[in-house]
């Protein structure tokens, strides 16, 4: 066997192996995104008052002044009912898309290809879009994480569907 067949064989071995686990990991993020809906759904504001001040209480008492904790207290204090229910919305949706995807991907369903690099381009969009009028640590490193996956999914349909095998 050529060198050259046995390197490129083998890279794809690996680049499978990683889109397997990224694509994983995106269906347990639509797990824990779905299961944040659900409980936010039916959790009372004084509930998820209560769980805040839980994990962030050895925070207060180590700087009573910090803003991150503070801020996300009044943020919690300040949720609108509309918030509340946008936020719960986009979770429920964006979970179960997710896992509706995550599933097809895992099955090598052809269709789930094209679909899925839609769906994370426009919400990929969306996430650029907020962090252009609010940083975010987390909703950068979400994007990068799904622009990740678009390349990936790319590389896995050319390489499956459009004659990426020769």
């Amino acid at each position: 066997m050529d060198k050259t067949v046995f390197k490129k064989i083998f890279r794809e071995k690996v680049v499978d192996r990683i889109f397997k686990l990224i694509v994983v990991l995106k269906g347990i993020n639509g797990i824990l995104e779905l299961a944040s809906g659900m409980f936010f759904l039916f959790a009372p504001k004084t509930v998820l008052s209560a769980i805040f001040t839980a994990f962030v209480r050895r925070e207060l008492i180590e700087d009573p002044n910090d803003f991150l904790v503070n801020f996300g207290s009044a943020v919690l204090q300040n949720i609108t009912p509309t918030t509340k229910l946008l936020s719960i919305a986009y979770l429920l949706f964006h979970g179960s898309i997710n896992i509706f995807l995550v599933i097809g991907l895992l099955r090598r369903k052809f269709w789930t290809y094209p679909a899925a690099m839609v769906f994370l381009f426009l919400i990929t969009f969306y996430q650029t879009y907020h962090l252009a009028h609010l940083y975010s640590w987390g909703l950068c490193l979400l994007t990068l994480f799904d622009i990740l996956i678009i390349i990936l999914i790319w590389h896995e349909y050319r390489y499956h569907y459009l004659g990426g095998k020769k």
